[in-house]
Order: C-alpha cells, then sequence, then structure tokens
C-alpha cells in the first residue's frame, strides 16, 4: 500500500521515490547547527582575538581566561575590557 505524497525513507536512510522534493532536512539542519556553532565560537573568542590582533602582551592570559571561564559572562566582559586597555609600556 502506498500513499502519494508521503514521505517513505528505505532502512539504508535513502528517500525512496514517492518522497516529496525538500522532505529531506537532514543536510540543512546540519549546515544550520554548523553555521550557528561556529558563529557562537567566534563570538565566545572576540576578547582572545583582540588581544591577538592588537598584539597584546598577556594575549596568552586573555586565551586562556576567555576559553576556561569565559561562559560565565562576567569573565567574559573582563576579558573584552582587559583586551581593549593598552599595555602599561605604551601608557607611560
Amino acid at each position: 500500500m502506498s500513499v502519494v505524497g508521503s514521505a517513505h525513507i528505505s532502512p539504508a536512510g535513502s528517500p525512496t521515490a514517492t518522497q516529496a522534493a525538500g522532505e529531506n532536512y537532514a543536510v540543512a539542519v546540519g549546515f544550520a547547527l554548523s553555521l550557528c556553532l561556529y558563529l557562537a565560537f567566534m563570538f565566545y573568542v572576540i576578547p582572545a582575538l583582540v588581544a591577538w590582533d592588537r598584539r597584546y602582551p598577556a594575549a596568552g592570559m586573555i586565551w586562556a581566561f576567555t576559553l576556561l571561564l569565559g561562559w560565565t559572562g562576567v569573565v567574559w566582559l573582563l576579558a573584552l575590557i582587559w583586551a581593549f586597555k593598552a599595555p602599561a609600556a605604551a601608557r607611560k
């Protein structure tokens, strides 16, 4: 018994002839999830990237704080402020 327009997936995971176009969302969902994770990670490491780009002497410490404690939000904000702060040698 076959119903026209319904989605049938074979045991191997490939769509059968009765699957309508656009009903296989696995690739789209995978791409969207990958893109969201990439963008979230890039946002998460902004303080470290700023410090690295400005060649801040303590960039390694900012990387460590961002990666290990940045999830708290407070440390992420402090790391961002620290990354934008001028080094002591430049302030004199």
